[in-house]
């Protein structure tokens, strides 16, 4: 609702939209989050957080080449990006079958040292994918330390194509989790 009256007040602030359409893709409305996604990258074509929200939105949505062009669109305009929005370019690496280049991405993320869960539950996907059996039981296990209540049902229940949640929950399962 704020971001809607922020809009009201100032059609042309990207922010909002950006908020909006952030906001939209939370609660599983992609097209009405792309929407307002593509709109703030209209009014602002510099903004990184637009970028950055479209290829989150695309991402779910099942567009993972769409997700990486925007997310490395992000990346180029600011290359300190949040963990978020890095592990959602992430995951679109490992959904588009690029899962070196997710796999890279992501263990620079992890010398960040946020302690997010997500990034070493999609790592030790990765890693057991790729018949790393050593990293994914570690990454697995920071998993467990970081989150010991970590839900994989829920770690990809927001992938609306069908194909994206079974991969993501082999790959969970391969991996231990």
């Amino acid at each position: 609702s704020l971001a809607r009256k922020a809009i009201a007040l100032d059609e042309s602030n990207p922010a909002a939209h950006v908020l909006l359409g952030r906001v939209h893709t939370r609660t599983r409305e992609y097209d009405r989050a792309v929407e307002a996604l593509r709109r703030a990258v209209a009014l602002n074509p510099s903004d990184p957080d637009s970028y950055a929200g479209l290829g989150d939105a695309l991402l779910w949505r099942g567009d993972a080449a769409g997700a990486i062009k925007a997310l490395e669109t992000a990346i180029a305009m600011d290359p300190r990006l949040s963990g978020e929005d890095l592990f959602s370019l992430g995951a679109a690496y490992f959904i588009a079958g690029r899962p070196a280049e997710a796999a890279r991405l992501l263990e620079r993320v992890t010398t960040r040292n946020e302690g997010n869960p997500f990034i070493y539950a999609l790592l030790a996907a990765i890693y057991a994918e790729s018949a790393r059996e050593a990293e994914s039981r570690a990454a697995a296990a920071e998993v467990r330390r970081l989150d010991p209540f970590f839900d994989a049902e829920i770690f990809g229940s927001l992938f609306e194509r069908p194909e994206h949640r079974q991969r993501i929950a082999a790959a969970l399962q391969k991996a231990g989790l």
